[in-house]
């Protein structure tokens, strides 16, 4: 399991079974887990809601 924490401070578990549900969706994502990760600490915006 991987942990990134939200610019909320919130801890965002990815699991192997959850980054394997995203793949089998978003197949361009296949290598690119760590992007993704770095994404969730350090987005280029964040849309409240």
């Amino acid at each position: 399991m991987y942990v990134a924490v939200s610019v909320q401070g919130v801890p965002i578990r990815l699991t192997a079974e959850r980054w394997m549900h995203i793949v089998e969706a978003r197949d361009e994502l296949a290598g690119r887990m760590t992007d993704v990760l770095n994404t969730v600490e350090r987005p280029d915006w964040v849309t409240r809601g």
